[in-house]
């Protein structure tokens, strides 16, 4: 495991929503199941909002917090490749929504094991402000998926 800043954490979850944005939008048009279709949509804009989340509260932390280093750190390499998800026309909304909650739940955990690593109080503090909305934001996926 390499040493890591909290902007490397930063930048690698921004690339993960980014791209799990992608992954839902690109889907869209592959599935006749209606339900699925505005499942993806919604998802990809959920995802699409966490990575615009991250980029803000990247440029309103401080510089020494984003450039705190960690001295044990998750190796990065372990965040789920988006592109290895088969999706498949036949996947349930149910299944879609469990792949969703399953791929935000992974980020939580890094969060979780930074916190716990951490020894500087205002690193600690930052992560526990990116597990808590992520945790709020979970919270909203599984509102939002019961009403599509």
């Amino acid at each position: 495991m390499a040493p890591l800043r909290l902007i490397d954490v930063l930048k690698k979850a921004e690339a993960f929503h980014r791209d799990l944005s992608h992954y839902y939008q690109s889907h869209i048009a592959e599935t006749k199941d209606e339900q699925v279709r505005v499942l993806l949509d919604y998802l990809s804009r959920h995802e699409a909002y966490l990575q615009h989340c991250l980029e803000e509260y990247e440029h309103g932390a401080s510089r020494g917090v984003l450039e705190a280093w960690f001295k044990v750190s998750p190796d990065l390499r372990a965040f789920p490749r988006i592109e290895k998800f088969r999706f498949g026309a036949d996947l349930t909304p149910e299944e879609l929504v469990e792949l969703g909650l399953d791929l935000d739940r992974f980020l939580i955990s890094v969060y979780r094991e930074l916190i716990e690593r951490s020894i500087s109080t205002p690193l600690r503090e930052a992560l526990t402000d990116l597990l808590e909305m992520e945790q709020r934001e979970e919270i909203k996926v599984m509102r939002g998926t019961l009403s599509v």
